[in-house]
């Protein structure tokens, strides 16, 4: 039986710009369920968490309790918060924890705001340039330009490769690549990492047919999915679903998805993403 969200109320609290939840003192949480209604109030940060579908709702109510305090004061490690919130093992999942977290539909607009910005095309402009950011440009455009279809899932994925690299950030860490069929390539260091396995050439700077792609937190495979697209906007939920850090020397990458493309606390951006946004703005 997987999980399934419980419709919670919580008042009492305030929320960042993002939609995060913040300084919470005594609060109220409310639940409607097999017309039976239940108040607590709780000293502690709550959340939206998922419950077993099959539960009485009394069981329902202290489940979401010792997900939450388990979360919050005592910041496990992720396979235990999989094994307490296996749902999240599923990516329609993450996508629904996501919207309750900032009551946005994550799949519809980033996609939307993916499809809409002209990054090929700044991108492109950069690989006709010298340097090292264009020389590692033009090597992914070279791959790009050999493919037979053309479509938006191509797009997507020479963007995905190519905007770490425009930001001048590391990505050998987070895009991680085997080949299928070997032996398993060692993840005990891949804290927040994105695994493709190919069947072939593992040594192309970006694969547009892969095996699969998987999310990888903390040395352990939580999804894997066909696209690397689809991959990167899971391991992106689940960041937010599960408090984590964004990967480190990919910041900049990861702040652009939340601050441009989703307008999550998008008041302050650093210098770099400041200057990809006007860029941006010049392609529009």
């Amino acid at each position: 039986m997987y999980l399934r969200a419980l419709p919670l109320t919580v008042t009492g609290a305030q929320e960042e710009k993002s939609g995060r939840l913040t300084d919470w003192s005594t609060v109220t949480l409310s639940c409607e369920c097999c017309c039976d209604k239940y108040d607590l109030a709780l000293e502690t940060k709550l959340r939206p968490l998922y419950v077993m579908a099959a539960e009485a709702p009394q069981n329902m109510i202290l489940r979401v309790i010792e997900a939450d305090r388990t979360i919050v004061m005592t910041s496990p490690v992720v396979k235990e918060l999989m094994d307490l919130w296996p749902a999240l093992h599923m990516h329609s999942e993450v996508y629904a924890e996501f919207q309750r977290i900032t009551n946005q539909n994550l799949p519809n607009t980033f996609y939307a705001e993916l499809d809409r910005h002209t990054l090929m095309a700044l991108f492109r402009q950069k690989a006709s340039k010298t340097g090292k950011t264009a020389d590692a440009l033009a090597d992914i455009f070279k791959v790009h330009d050999t493919q037979e279809l053309h479509d938006v899932h191509t797009r997507r994925t020479t963007v995905f490769h190519a905007l770490p690299v425009y930001l001048c950030e590391e990505v050998s860490g987070f895009f991680r690549t085997c080949v299928d069929d070997m032996d398993e390539p060692d993840l005990r260091d891949a804290s927040v990492v994105l695994l493709t396995t190919v069947s072939d050439d593992a040594t192309s700077p970006v694969h547009y047919h892969p095996v699969r792609v998987s999310v990888v937190l903390e040395g352990d495979v939580v999804v894997s999915l066909p696209r690397l697209a689809d991959a990167f906007l899971v391991i992106f939920g689940l960041i937010y679903a599960l408090h984590l850090s964004y990967p480190k020397g990919l910041t900049n990458t990861f702040e652009f998805t939340q601050k441009i493309l989703l307008g999550l606390d998008d008041s302050k951006l650093s210098p770099k993403l400041q200057t990809l946004k006007n860029d941006l703005m010049l392609y529009v």
